[in-house]
């Protein structure tokens, strides 16, 4: 480019000297075309180099910016924390295998006033086999067909055992005394209070007098 434009100028200067010179005013005028050309073709060389430098940063400057758009910036990883458990055990309900008449009224009688209704309705329909002392037999009050027998555990009164039975075929229990001890097979029904559990399902043997 340089190189041009000094070119341009010495064939201007040339011309400029031939025709003082020569006193040659076609031969000044030649050269001196000449030189306008040069410098314009030189002037138009520098103009194309501009717009190609300019183009050419344009270029890199949208390409880096179109590589910070497309690289994806690092993430930070995201930890999901499990949700609190709860720590207060869940109430379990009392296992009445093996448990005596008084130790399943003790068991309702020891929880909260709130939770006795379903401390007691944990130990419904499960099966006993249970010796008890025979206590009373009473006719029920609406039911002249079926007495209501009341069994003690051991020589306790203060817990019982009641199940209903037919009179007509256990019209010996009139004759049984306090105390006799039944073998008894049910299954828990119902526990009304803390002082009485009742029976369904029951089958029963008179075993000995007292």
């Amino acid at each position: 480019m340089n190189v041009l434009l000094t070119f341009s100028g010495i064939a201007i200067a040339i011309a400029a000297m031939s025709g003082i010179f020569a006193h040659s005013r076609n031969g000044a005028i030649w050269f001196t075309w000449l030189g306008v050309v040069l410098a314009i073709t030189a002037a138009f060389i520098w103009f194309q180099n501009v717009v190609r430098e300019h183009e050419g940063a344009s270029q890199k400057v949208s390409s880096g910016d179109l590589t910070q758009a497309v690289t994806p910036k690092p993430t930070i990883p995201i930890t999901t924390m499990p949700a609190p458990q709860s720590s207060s055990p869940s109430m379990q309900s009392p296992v009445a295998v093996g448990l005596a008449p008084l130790q399943i009224l003790k068991e309702v009688d020891a929880a909260r006033p709130l939770q006795r209704d379903e401390i007691a309705q944990a130990f419904v329909g499960i099966p006993v086999d249970w010796s008890l002392s025979f206590w009373a037999a009473n006719r029920l009050p609406r039911d002249d067909t079926r007495w209501r027998l009341f069994f003690t555990v051991e020589k306790d009164s203060t817990a019982l055992v009641a199940f209903d039975v037919q009179i007509k075929g256990n019209e010996y229990l009139r004759g049984v005394d306090r105390g006799e001890t039944f073998r008894i097979k049910g299954v828990i029904d119902e526990i009304a209070d803390p002082k009485t559990i009742h029976l369904d399902k029951v089958s029963f043997e008179r075993v000995s007098a007292p």
